[in-house]
């Protein structure tokens, strides 16, 4: 679950002892308290480990309770591709390579609720699921739970300790005790160095014009996220990057741009004890 958005990378150039010629050059999107990004589709957090993003981000591990979902007044959640869509919240944690990139590498676990109504509206489903998902990869994305409103979730995915490109999905719907997980191996993101923690509208692609759209997002009240990270062999709360400063503030806006409406606002601070929340506005 890719986002689009607009936003500014620093280059760095490395040159050879001699300073004739360039033999390296680094892009980074400098993370910093003060770094607040737009996008149509995702709001919550992206943490890092220092403020280039370049330490290893080896393991995220979330924790959340499913979110209610409910239609919103001005949706009538009914899929007719290319003019109406259900209506979706996805609840998910993850580890990136490259913050901030429409190229990126991700691997994600979490839940989606969605609403399905017929084409007035009226005679809505209300239903929900627990998945994972690797982007890039053959493996794509897999529905691999079934948790209710309100169940106690733990999401987790770790790159191997000796195969960098090797990473361990687990999504466990503590309320019911069932689990299910995924191993990824040969997977191109070798260097994880950011951990999302996002509140999302899921995108759609038409089967037959291959044109991306949205989802609407489903009604909800608010949710909580409590979530760690594991750089340098330690893992730490989300506060730690998050009173360090390193870290990114999305919000998911209407334009996907500032001057849009906020889907999701207020976004809290992340707490002392490494929970945030989020709080529905419109959809």
């Amino acid at each position: 679950m890719i986002r689009k958005e607009n936003i500014k990378r620093t280059l760095v150039f490395s040159m050879d002892s001699q300073l004739t010629k360039v033999t390296k050059i680094d892009e980074y999107v400098a993370i910093h308290a003060s770094l607040t990004t737009y996008s149509y589709n995702w709001s919550g957090y992206e943490f890092a480990a220092d403020s280039t993003h370049s330490t290893l981000v080896t393991d995220a591990y979330a924790t959340f309770t499913v979110p209610s979902v409910s239609k919103p007044t001005n949706h009538n959640c009914y899929q007719n591709p290319d003019s109406s869509f259900n209506c979706h919240l996805a609840v998910w944690d993850g580890l990136m390579d490259n913050w901030g990139s429409s190229s990126t590498h991700l691997v994600q676990a979490g839940t989606d609720g969605i609403i399905a109504c017929d084409s007035n509206g009226n005679n809505c489903s209300t239903s929900y699921s627990g998945w994972w998902e690797v982007i890039k990869s053959g493996a794509g994305s897999n529905s691999c739970l079934t948790p209710s409103a309100g169940d106690a979730m733990t999401a987790e995915e770790t790159q191997d300790h000796f195969t960098s490109s090797t990473y361990y999905i687990t999504l466990t719907d503590n309320t019911s005790s069932r689990s299910c997980s995924h191993t990824e191996t040969g997977y191109a993101m070798t260097s994880p160095s950011v951990a999302p923690f996002i509140d999302e509208r899921p995108g759609y692609v038409d089967p037959v014009t291959h044109v991306s759209y949205y989802y609407n997002l489903a009604k909800f009240g608010s949710n909580s996220i409590t979530g760690d990270i594991t750089y340098n062999g330690a893992a730490n709360s989300i506060y730690t990057p998050y009173s360090n400063g390193y870290y990114s503030l999305d919000y998911m806006t209407t334009t996907g741009d500032s001057s849009g409406t906020k889907f999701i606002t207020p976004i809290s601070a992340v707490g002392t004890t490494g929970s945030f929340t989020q709080t529905w506005n419109t959809s």
